[in-house]
């Protein structure tokens, strides 16, 4: 059986059940029929959509069908949109043979890379998983994370290598969520930080119905997994990037109050600190890692997250900071130099610095501090937030301005960031 081939896995189990919408259930042979009339331009796919139905068929055709595929956020701005877009057209022909899919992440320059993902990558990612949490867990998950994100593609193609099925949600609001979840019998589901707190926040008494929670994309609070566990939610937390396919390492569930972990690697993955020892740089090596960014030279193997952590004595990783500068809001990736890069192109400031703070409602919430205005007129404000809701996706757009003469500076004469935060991160 060939993988992420919908014909073949709808030949080995046609009538079972592949995709649950609010429109009824779909079987792998009908997911077949429907994927078998779908027909593409010549090229690179390039697709922006929000989560539906419509969008599964179309995924799921183009995997069968053996095309790369680019999944562009549906919320980028006009702008940002074609500069990805013009990213992909400069650099189609450099495509690797074997990607599946994709995916745009911020690189440190504060300029999006296109992560390309082999198909071997999500078959092992699918392999490693089961191996760990066991099928009957993964038999009914509820697709609540974007479509358009490494997390949420990975849970269809594990779909299509496991014969799995998939409860998708449109977009994930809590009370629905857990009706749906209640209604369709799911095993389990993947959230990040922010949607889990507003889950136990706009919800009321047992949260059982979602089974097992595998919670990524931004560090998780011990008092946020512990309220979700008192609950019934079983929460593991989970490490891991568009670059590695999702998560390499995933926590059991053996571990008890305050002694959180990212979990040990999962299948062939292996993780190496950098000195090791204690913290250091976290390097990661194994099948599901991305074949490179497009338009760029291969990556190192072991490949460097920029992530720093280390390895307790039974191999678990303990995250100590995600990358450097990066902000995890709502699990979306905001780099701070993108988003200084977008601002100093208003020609509105001198100068500005971008950071995030801790936030309970986000995680973290993008901040700015900026050298006073070149014009101190009455529309300033205005015209500055016209160009942000133009030119910025809203997660990436700074909740709080705040102005400064000078910024303070490291005696090397870098700026302070950390200054900067301490001072206005309030």
């Amino acid at each position: 059986m060939r993988e992420l081939c919908i014909q073949d896995r709808a030949r080995q189990t046609p009538e079972a059940v592949a995709l649950v919408t609010g429109a009824g259930f779909t079987t792998f042979r009908e997911l077949a029929e429907e994927a078998a009339r779908v027909v593409f331009p010549p090229g690179l796919v390039v697709v922006s959509e929000a989560n539906s139905r419509a969008l599964v068929v179309k995924l799921v055709a183009l995997l069968d069908a053996q095309r790369p595929f680019a999944l562009l956020h549906p919320r980028l701005t006009a702008p940002e949109r074609a500069a990805q877009e013009s990213h992909l057209q400069a650099h189609a022909a450099l495509v690797p043979a074997d990607t599946a899919a994709i995916l745009f992440t911020s690189g440190s320059s504060g300029r999006a890379k296109a992560a390309c993902l082999p198909r071997r990558a999500f078959v092992a990612s699918a392999r490693g998983t089961v191996e760990r949490l066991g099928r009957d867990v993964l038999a009914r998950w509820l697709l609540a994370l974007p479509l358009c994100h490494v997390g949420g593609l990975s849970v269809l193609t594990r779909a299509l290598v496991l014969g799995t099925t998939v409860v998708l949600e449109d977009r994930f609001e809590p009370s629905a969520a857990l009706a749906l979840a209640s209604h369709e019998g799911v095993t389990g589901t993947s959230l990040v930080p922010t949607s889990l707190r507003r889950l136990l926040r706009e919800t009321d008494g047992s949260l059982a119905a979602f089974g097992t929670m595998v919670v990524g994309g931004a560090a998780a609070s011990e008092s946020l997994l512990e309220a979700a566990r008192a609950r019934g939610i079983r929460a593991l937390c989970t490490y891991g990037m568009t670059e590695t396919c999702a998560q390499i390492t995933l926590e059991t569930a053996d571990l008890g109050a305050g002694e959180r972990s990212s979990g040990v690697p999962l299948g062939e993955a292996r993780v190496e600190i950098v000195p090791p020892g204690g913290v250091g740089a976290i390097h990661v090596r194994g099948p599901t890692l991305f074949s490179g960014y497009l338009g760029e030279p291969p990556p190192s193997v072991p490949f460097d997250t920029g992530d720093l952590g280390w390895l307790d004595d039974a191999g678990r990783l303990r995250l100590v900071s995600r990358r450097t500068d990066l902000i995890v809001t709502g699990g979306e990736n905001v780099y701070p130099l993108e988003v200084e890069r977008i601002l100093m192109e208003s020609d509105l400031l001198e100068d500005v610095v971008v950071f995030g703070v801790p936030s309970e409602e986000w995680g973290q919430e993008v901040r700015a501090v900026a050298i006073a205005p070149r014009h101190e007129t009455a529309g300033f404000d205005g015209a500055l937030q016209a160009f942000l809701k133009e030119r910025l996706a809203p997660h990436k757009r700074p909740k709080r301005f705040a102005f400064a003469t000078a910024f303070p500076t490291l005696p090397g004469g870098k700026i302070d960031r950390g200054a900067l935060r301490r001072s206005h991160g309030g």
